[in-house]
């Protein structure tokens, strides 16, 4: 008897540890894939010489209303490019109405670009596009913030156009060329960009991709937050970028909203195009914060960790130089999965894994109660406790980030809270608790005879529901809900087909652990992707992505248990 005991709790044991491995390991990918860090010293670029940009654009507000200032940034970076042997000329374009919000005057405005050229090989050329020009007096959710030094939107960006042209000025040879903008007025809605394509479009008709390079915080990773359509060829390209981080959904999501950059009127003109940003934090966007002594040098360097191999890639390889490379692709599902790691597939893959998991659910729900391995009644409940739980926990969210906003001193808004006293702290802390409640509500539920099965089907049910209203709204993040539910319905049709304990307790235990890892990494960078974008405002919002993979993989996770153990829990289910 005691050799018994003994023996179990080895395995509990084993299997205690075995899972919280998986768990860690899940949290680390995530982690560096956030927080990669790089050693520029043995880089081909420059970070003195980007920060010594950075600096001398942002020494003064320079918005459209300040214009001493904004000629000397104009001269800085037109001085520049010819210190680097790179013909360039400032046009001035037509005049634009702008609307004052400090005087509440209407002024008109000629906006003043700044363009240049590195030929190639085949006459086809990328374009780099940065604004120049900072924020000005704003006001948002009636709140007001004085103007901006712009050392972060987009000195980021001025700086990364400019360390770039001076590496590939210095090649002998490019097979294909470079154009840059650096464009004027982009906080007063885009006029210097919409200038170019409507005003200069000649000077376009060599360009068959448009890079725009924003600032929007002043640290984190480097984010591919916006494509063109049809964007296969794009994502391909952006595949050979020094540390590729980018969500689908996130795309998807950002072009919903009303938002605008300087890509915005190349992509209405039907051009190729990629959008990056450091987004993280907002604490010094668009007011007084936005300045030299707030620049992150690491963040800054991811600029040119991303970019240079892009660029190299381009211009290296003669196959992007005909007009029409980028043309005839299609639309693409990509994540972040590792570090230096972008996954993509087709719209139609897609749609066949999303085919695959309806029919395979739906399958494994008749097949288990026709098995009587679950009872219906127990699986609506349990299904409807995890939605509960789910409303529940936004609704606590919503209420923390009132709270809190409150105690701070800082006006709520639900997608735009800055300000909040250690707003990062009370996420993580918060959704772990969360989390933490919902696995004790799961052992709750395994305790009143419901079995993992009942549970673990209840998940994979809301999730794929979840996985229909992806597809009808915002098809890019379907593959949140798709890979997990395909991979954690793969571990239940094992429980159901095989019938050798050893071998079914060893690949469900695999299977689990894939899906696991899969899982939870993906969704804690969606979570610091949705924090950095929508703000602590949101937290109720963010805190149902914390539990929706906590549906499936908790259940799971708790069966590994009995399934390393050779032990089936089933209860035999209400006729």
């Amino acid at each position: 008897m005691f050799k018994d005991i003994k023996a179990n709790m080895r395995k509990i044991i084993f299997t205690s540890i075995f899972a919280a491995a998986v768990v860690l390991l899940s949290v680390l990918i995530a982690v560096l894939n956030i927080t990669y860090t790089t050693n520029v010293s043995d880089k081909n670029y420059s970070l003195d010489n980007m920060l010594s940009h950075v600096l001398a654009v942002s020494e003064k507000e320079h918005s459209v209303y300040d214009d001493e200032a904004s000629e000397e940034v104009r001269s800085y970076i037109s001085s520049t490019l010819f210190s680097y042997g790179i013909e360039n000329e400032i046009i001035t374009h037509k005049d634009r109405w702008i609307l004052n919000e400090k005087t509440d005057d209407i002024w008109q405005y000629k906006p003043k670009n700044i363009y240049a050229e590195i030929k190639g090989e085949s006459g086809v050329n990328v374009l780099l596009v940065a604004h120049y020009d900072s924020c000005g007096y704003k006001i948002k959710y009636d709140e007001a913030s004085e103007g901006s030094h712009g050392a972060l939107d987009d000195g980021y960006g001025v700086a990364a156009v400019l360390e770039l042209a001076r590496i590939f000025s210095a090649e002998k040879s490019l097979k294909n060329g470079i154009k840059l903008a650096i464009v004027d007025a982009e906080e007063e809605g885009v006029l210097g960009s919409e200038a170019l394509v409507n005003e200069y479009p000649q000077w376009l008709d060599d360009v068959n991709l448009v890079i725009n390079v924003e600032g929007r915080g002043n640290k984190g990773p480097l984010y591919l937050f916006q494509t063109s359509d049809n964007n296969s060829k794009v994502i391909e390209l952006y595949k050979k970028a020094g540390f590729p981080f980018s969500f689908s959904v996130a795309a998807d999501v950002y072009g919903m909203l009303p938002n605008d950059t300087d890509l915005s009127p190349f992509l209405e003109k039907g051009f190729a195009g990629m959008n990056f940003a450091v987004l993280d934090s907002l604490k010094v966007y668009h007011n007084e914060k936005d300045v030299y002594e707030s620049v992150d040098a690491v963040s800054l360097a991811k600029y040119c960790d991303t970019l240079l191999p892009l660029v190299d890639e381009y211009t290296s390889d003669a196959r992007y130089g005909t007009l029409d490379y980028f043309e005839g692709g299609h639309d693409t599902l990509f994540f972040t999965l590792f570090p230096n790691a972008l996954v993509s597939y087709s719209a139609v893959t897609g749609w066949i894994f999303f085919g695959v998991i309806i029919v395979l659910v739906g399958a494994l729900i008749g097949l288990s109660l026709f098995k009587k391995r679950i009872s219906w009644k127990r699986l609506l409940v349990s299904l409807a406790v995890d939605f509960a739980f789910i409303l529940l926990a936004c609704g606590l969210g919503f209420l923390l980030a009132l709270i809190a906003s409150a105690c701070s001193g800082v006006n709520y808004h639900v997608l735009f809270v800055i300000g909040v006293a250690f707003d990062g702290g009370l996420l993580i802390i918060f959704s772990l608790l969360m989390a933490a409640a919902f696995v004790v509500a799961t052992l709750i539920k395994s305790r009143l005879g419901f079995n993992h099965s009942e549970m673990a089907m209840g998940g994979l049910l809301i999730n794929t529901v979840l996985a229909i209203v992806c597809a009808a709204v915002v098809f890019g993040g379907t593959y949140l809900f798709v890979i997990p539910v395909l991979l954690y319905a793969l571990g239940e049709g094992v429980k159901l087909f095989v019938k050798n304990e050893k071998i079914k307790a060893g690949v469900t235990a695999a299977i689990c652990s894939v899906a696991t890892l899969f899982t939870l990494s993906t969704y804690i960078s969606l979570l610091y992707s949705l924090y950095v974008s929508l703000t602590f405002g949101a937290l109720g919002f963010i805190t149902v992505f914390a539990i929706l993979p906590l549906t499936m993989c908790v259940p799971q996770i708790c069966g590994l248990f009995n399934n390393l153990t050779l032990k089936t829990e089933v209860k035999e289910a209400e006729v």
